[in-house]
């Protein structure tokens, strides 16, 4: 048979099978296809157990466009259960191909390189004739053209890092898109969720890997370098003067909560040889560290002290802001001589937020500041609220740092989970909040995740990562689809249960505030009694639904977070009732109060340890010392909660 009757035969085959696919979907009642009524489409289906198509790369393939072509044919055996092969390109190559990275047939259609930072250049979609070109303006995001691609057209979704998380559709064929042009470029050309493999799937380019190796942007140290760049041990004892002095000694780092004199000349030249050696060590970094200890101690020697603005000296966010930035721009411009591709990151954080009062400062065009609002702000107000207490004085700096900033950085801090495992809602504000990111030039957006705890906060961490390539979105789409891809037939359900959770915080006037806001009250603000019975109503219709095993799974998750809150809002009602009705100024009644309160909280604090350990192993299972919990990243904010009972100061009293 010629090639062109073996593809007539190919095309024909494919028109039957989009019938039959389209019929079974149309019975099922699942949109396995987001594209299916987007554009015209055929399905390229294997014949008689075979692909008459190819998985294509360049002749000189890199290690990245390898590895997204393997991804690509790995995929299509899972959709379909039948493989696909890889193969080098060559001329005239007969029967359908995906063209991955820089084939001939790609070169010519890649998108423009407008990102100095690998997998920040977007990629481009295009049909050509016989096939498809996938391609981005760097490899890194070549591989998210081809993710982009399963995802939206074949249905593939990576929702959560691990089994669950993972939805593959089976079906007889794939669905190839005709006549279409697409170019992605990201908004937020640096991104940072989580790490790993989920990070990779959803288009993050930092903490990710290849074949065991980082791929991407290269950071050197997160954040909180001073006591790694000056370390006590090595310099104190000789050199006592290199640390702060705080009101009649000079004190170390790591040992002391100290800091580094960041007026010694001495200390800005061993600081700014510590940065070149390790760019020299390691040529692949992009940003290297240059941060504060997380803790106060500045340094009140004379030289430092003359760069305070006398102002902030009893101003937690700006009370080192000066002499901490005016030290970071000095090493940033002599590293710049030897290194002015690489890049410096600096911080806007607790002690140094505010934009320095010296008018003379600027930051150095290799400086990048990652200014961290959301330990300090409202999480239940966007950024653009100019309404909200918490929100005005730290967006005003913002908008400073925004201004003057070659390269911006958002460290969101713990934005997308909340206190101590609980529901936490934060679409409502995420759709705010990444447009305005995007407006005011923001570089990279970061915010940590939980290791044992993502499920929870999935739908958050979905939203935010889809935000951060494209701002523009239709969040209300987002949530719509995540909810169908992820609990089947109780998608509906699902969404309304979600909604009413983001709505119910929306309209609440109340703040909640990371440093400030005691987090038992502001609990019993945004879950009262009226707010749970609509969560488990709407929670109990979503697991009446006759749907499938995995998504009967997942909708338990959901119940788990659920029965998890209704234990910790009934300690906090408990522990406040015997406070009800008493003279708060009466020390003989609050003693009595609290003593009660005390007796109650620690056998409920128990029954919730125990429900958490049988529930959230990998997040809370660590031993326990003397029945006080070890402390752990994981379990910081749960062991702070249980501990409310002990501490009647921030019981709620006022709330029956």
């Amino acid at each position: 048979m010629s090639k062109e009757g073996k593809n007539l035969r190919v095309y024909l085959n494919s028109i039957i099978i989009v019938l039959v696919v389209q019929i079974f979907l149309m019975i099922d009642g699942i949109a396995i296809f987001a594209k299916l009524n987007d554009v015209k489409s055929f399905i390229l289906a294997p014949e008689y157990g075979n692909f008459n198509a190819y998985v294509v790369v360049p002749v000189r393939a890199t290690e990245i466009e390898r590895y997204a072509a393997d991804e690509l044919a790995k995929y299509v055996k899972k959709i379909t259960g039948t493989g696909i092969a890889v193969v080098k390109e060559k001329q005239n190559l007969e029967y359908f191909g995906f063209y991955i990275g820089q084939t001939e047939k790609g070169k010519q259609f890649k998108p423009p390189e407008t990102s100095p930072y690998e997998g920040g250049n977007g990629f481009r979609f295009k049909s050509v004739p016989n096939g498809i070109v996938i391609a981005g303006g760097d490899d890194l995001s070549t591989l998210y053209g081809v993710y982009d691609f399963l995802e939206e057209y074949q249905g593939c979704s990576w929702f959560m890092p691990n089994e669950l998380g993972e939805i593959i559709p089976q079906n007889k064929g794939v669905l190839i898109p005709e006549n279409v042009d697409v170019t992605q470029i990201p908004d937020i050309p640096i991104r940072w969720m989580n790490s790993g493999d989920w990070a990779l799937k959803n288009k993050m380019n930092v903490e990710v890997r290849i074949n065991g190796h980082n791929v991407g942007v290269i950071n050197r140290w997160n954040f909180h370098t001073y006591a790694t760049l000056v370390p006590d041990g090595k310099y104190f004892e000789d050199h006592p003067e290199y640390f702060s002095l705080t009101e009649t000694k000079r004190v170390r780092g790591r040992g002391e909560r100290g800091q580094i004199c960041t007026s010694n000349p001495e200390v800005v030249r061993l600081v700014t040889q510590h940065l070149i050696d390790e760019f020299k060590k390691d040529p692949s970094i992009t940003f290297i560290s240059l941060t504060a200890n997380d803790w106060y101690g500045f340094c009140q020697c004379k030289n430092c002290k003359s760069q305070m603005n006398p102002d902030w000296i009893n101003d937690r966010e700006g009370v080192a802001s000066n002499q901490i930035h005016i030290f970071n721009n000095e090493v940033a411009r002599r590293v710049k001589k030897f290194y002015p591709e690489k890049y410096i990151k600096g911080g806007a954080y607790y002690g140094y937020l505010r934009y320095p009062s010296i008018p003379s400062y600027k930051p150095e065009n290799n400086i990048a500041i990652a200014f961290t609002p959301h330990i300090h702000y409202c999480h239940n107000h966007p950024i653009t609220d100019k309404t909200c207490p918490y929100i005005a004085d730290f967006m005003k700096e913002y908008y400073k740092w925004s201004a003057n900033t070659k390269h911006l950085q958002i460290f969101a801090y713990e934005c997308l989970h909340g206190w101590a495992q609980l529901p936490w809602p934060m679409v409502h504000i995420l759709k705010k909040d990444m447009p305005e990111y995007k407006r005011t030039g923001v570089e990279q957006f970061f915010t940590q995740a939980i290791d044992g705890t993502f499920e929870a906060y999935a739908l958050n961490y979905y939203v935010a990562s889809k935000l951060a390539w494209n701002s523009s979105l239709n969040v209300d789409d987002l949530v719509k689809e995540f909810c169908k891809r992820m609990y089947g037939s109780a998608g509906p359900a699902m969404e309304r249960y979600f909604q009413f959770v983001e709505d119910s915080w929306e309209k609440n006037p109340n703040h909640v505030a990371y440093v400030t806001a005691p987090i038992p009250l502001s609990l019993t603000q945004f879950f009262p009694p009226d707010v749970l019975r609509k969560m488990e109503n709407i929670l109990k219709e979503a697991e009446a639904v006759d749907t499938d095993a995995l998504s009967k799974k997942r909708i338990n998750l959901i119940r788990v977070d659920f029965d998890y809150l209704r234990l910790v809002m009934n300690y906090i009602d408990a522990i406040s009732k015997p406070f009800k009705g008493i003279n708060q100024d009466d020390p003989v009644a609050m003693k009595k109060a609290s003593e009660e309160a005390e007796s109650i909280g620690k056998v409920l604090v128990s029954t919730i340890w125990k429900f958490l350990e049988d529930n959230y192993p990998s997040a809370v299972g660590y031993p326990q010392v003397s029945g006080v919990a070890v402390s752990s990243w994981a379990r910081t904010g749960v062991e702070s909660l249980l501990r409310t009972h002990n501490n009647p100061k921030i019981i709620p009293k006022d709330q029956h």
